[in-house]
């Protein structure tokens, strides 16, 4: 008997579990190699394709050669690459969070001299608003910054690149607004 048919009195939770292929039973198919290489499905009551109710013809054994084979190395690589890149996501979404609680820090401690000292002109407005006290400026930039991480993880959920691509972006960008507020 070949390793990709099932025998009519084989029980199909055997045969599944012999090909590591999980189907409902909505679906008790076989799969089997085509003749030209390629899967071909039928069923008890004959050949899918065709409609025939013919039992299907006798398929040859499964096999894999050296060209079948996948590439192990790039094997490891996707692996990695599924541990990479959830990992890189949130590394970049902690540093757009912690450069923004820097900044605000930043606000806290200067709070006296902020008013001198703020280059942000929406920075500068809220400021006014609340006669000089940074409160105001605080409590809007914590939301904003809490608004933005919630934004970038539900783009990342939707679709991983463009989360990446966003996520990036405003990492970068927060890099940038780093090394201005340490060395100006």
């Amino acid at each position: 008997m070949s390793l990709m048919t099932r025998h009519p009195d084989e029980p199909l939770a055997n045969f599944h579990q012999r090909m590591r292929i999980h189907t409902s039973s909505a679906f008790p198919h076989r799969i089997t190699p085509g003749a030209t290489g390629g899967l071909s499905a039928s069923s008890n009551s004959g050949d899918i394709r065709t409609g025939s109710k013919l039992p299907a013809a006798p398929t040859r054994d499964f096999e894999i050669s050296a060209g079948d084979r996948p590439n192990r190395r790039w094997n490891v690589l996707r692996r990695q690459g599924r541990l990479l890149c959830p990992t890189l996501f949130a590394l970049q979404w902690m540093l757009i969070g912690c450069v923004s609680a820097f900044d605000t820090y930043l606000l806290a401690k200067y709070r006296l001299e902020i008013m001198i000292l703020e280059r942000n002109p929406m920075g500068l407005l809220l400021l006014r608003l609340d006669e000089g006290e940074p409160a105001l400026f605080i409590g809007l930039k914590f939301l904003g910054t809490v608004c933005v991480l919630g934004v970038v993880g539900g783009v990342y959920a939707y679709s991983r690149g463009l989360g990446h691509c966003v996520a990036g972006a405003l990492a970068a960008f927060q890099l940038g607004l780093l090394a201005y507020l340490i060395f100006a």
